[in-house]
């Protein structure tokens, strides 16, 4: 084996020893994408975002809840007032003092800010949680897409791989007659040439096949073995292109998580007006004391009530938040209507692209078969001396390029199926992959 090669193949071998330190290595298509699911640390950030955001629901409705507060203080003081002078002493006072305070409060009403407060935290929260399909989504179709790569390489260099012992065993022969003087030297040197060019191609489809091992193991996290063949997953495919942009549009994770920061942004724009209303409390304080400002004795006071707070002028700075909000919220409007016309014209191309798929492989199929049939008339032909060498070996030229095309537009359809699911939005659920917990 040349050096070149046993270089490639060690480099493809090296990146698939990394599994390891991943989990173990997928055998179906299904398998791949769980494990990019299991594997992937942006979808485990995104579960993170998702829990901080249930977290900040309750810090929304801790507002519901009483606030108690207990201050103690302990400390040496000085003090010199009308009622130390008063007395016969001295005029100040040194005394180590002792006081124990106890607040509470529960609020009422703050203008409906609490309420549109958690409506905007749950909103939010399924923000975030279809924030994360998005992320599952993509995930997942970026391992069907490692996973559909790495074989479409591996076909490519099986069939280089061919092409290049059918030139070395035509090189061979025509060395032969070479001696024989059956053929001239340039006939030999024409041979060589394209010897060389085919070990040139298979050296170039296996980089490409090592390029698409590593991308695999970086994306689904183990390496490419046991890999099945993929047919398209026709049950799936809508029945129009109109029944996919409708299926789209009612479910597509970037539409519903565009709707969720709207209901978000409407609730803070309620939050932002309850500022223009009265807030009310009920409050208790008490406290107990020692000794305090210079005079003896022990002593306590218990007060409570109910407290308004209503703000009349705050520098224009509550309009300017309601402003703020209201901004935001038209925003939000905006970047859904814009999310929708993208899942729109992603759909679209992705149904185009499945149809020029499906129109190409049929003839591109009979090309391959046609290539293989005048290969195998012409090699017949050349062994009894009625065609030349060059017309044989652009036969096999011609072979050898209409099978990589017929392979390539094999798994670019079975791929152009997968790419107009993810399109929908419906890729693991139409593969029946339950998003990980």
């Amino acid at each position: 084996m040349r050096l070149w090669r046993r270089r490639i193949l060690a480099g493809v071998l090296g990146l698939m020893a990394l599994a390891p330190l991943a989990p173990a290595a997928a055998t179906s298509l299904k398998d791949a994408i769980g494990s990019a699911l299991a594997f992937r640390p942006d979808l485990q950030r995104e579960g993170a975002l998702v829990e901080a955001a249930r977290a900040a629901i309750d810090v929304a409705l801790a507002a519901y809840l009483p606030h108690l507060d207990i201050q103690l203080d302990s400390g040496w003081q000085y003090s010199e007032t009308p009622t130390t002078r008063a007395g016969d002493g001295p005029a100040g006072v040194n005394q180590w003092h002792n006081e124990a305070s106890f607040e509470g409060s529960q609020l009422i009403f703050d203008g409906f800010g609490t309420p549109y407060r958690i409506d905007a935290a749950r909103a939010r929260l399924t923000e975030s949680e279809w924030s994360r399909r998005e992320a599952i989504e993509q995930i997942a179709v970026e391992a069907v897409q490692a996973y559909l790569d790495v074989q479409r390489n591996q076909a490519f260099v099986a069939i280089a791989d061919k092409n290049l012992q059918v030139h070395r065993r035509l090189l061979q022969q025509v060395r032969v007659q070479a001696a024989a003087g059956q053929v001239t030297d340039a006939d030999v040197a024409q041979a060589v040439a394209r010897a060389a060019l085919a070990e040139a191609m298979l050296a170039e489809r296996l980089g490409a096949l090592a390029s698409a091992v590593a991308t695999y193991v970086e994306t689904i996290g183990g390496p490419p073995e046991g890999l099945q063949e993929q047919d398209a997953p026709q049950r799936l495919r809508p029945a129009s292109e109109a029944d996919a942009i409708a299926t789209a549009l009612a479910g597509h994770p970037s539409l519903s998580t565009g709707r969720a920061a709207v209901a978000a942004s409407d609730a803070e724009v309620g939050a932002a007006t309850s500022t223009y209303w009265p807030t009310l409390s009920a409050r208790a304080h008490g406290t107990a004391f020692d000794d305090i400002d210079g005079v003896d004795g022990q002593g306590a006071t218990v007060e409570g009530g109910v407290e308004l707070n209503w703000n009349l002028y705050n520098g224009g700075g509550d309009q300017a938040a309601i402003d703020q909000a209201r901004s935001q919220l038209a925003a939000s409007g905006y970047e859904l209507d814009d999310a929708a016309r993208r899942v729109r014209e992603d759909v679209s191309v992705a149904y185009r692209t499945l149809l020029a798929a499906e129109a190409v492989l049929p003839p591109l199929k009979d090309h391959a078969a046609a290539a293989r049939q005048v290969f195998a008339g012409y090699r017949q032909q050349f062994d009894i001396g009625r065609r030349s060498l060059l017309d044989l070996l652009d036969a096999q030229s011609e072979l050898f390029n209409a099978e990589l095309r017929a392979s390539d537009a094999r798994y670019r359809l079975v791929l152009a199926n997968y790419q107009l699911l993810f399109a929908m939005g419906s890729l693991t659920a139409g593969l029946g992959i339950a998003p990980p917990e």
